[in-house]
């Protein structure tokens, strides 16, 4: 049905573009405004993906640059995230012992 009640949809039934906004003047110019703000985003991307495309060695020297920087910066742990699993409505007194029987099954 996408593929076909869709785009027949699109192309009979336009949307008018001259009174769209007539009752609530602010929301056509906020539109504009954000119309021009995409249309800005899809120029700079496609230019800067063109750049990317003609300058590959640069692209992956930076990322390569970026991905060892990474391991060097101070003060960042490189250890995996520890979590405990502990069951709802557990008293905070108990989280001791809970915690020391899941260390000792490797939970």
């Amino acid at each position: 049905v996408s593929f076909t009640l869709d785009p027949m949809l699109s192309a009979v039934w336009r949307d008018p573009q001259e009174g769209r906004f007539k009752r609530v003047p602010w929301l056509g110019k906020m539109m504009n405004r954000i119309e021009h703000g995409v249309e800005w985003a899809h120029v700079t991307y496609g230019k800067l993906l063109e750049w990317a495309l003609g300058n590959r060695k640069k692209v992956l020297a930076l990322a390569l640059a970026i991905f060892i920087g990474s391991f060097r910066t101070p003060g960042v742990s490189l250890n995996p995230i520890v979590t405990s699993i502990t069951p709802d409505g557990l008293n905070l007194t108990a989280l001791p012992t809970v915690q020391s029987c899941q260390n000792r099954f490797g939970i």
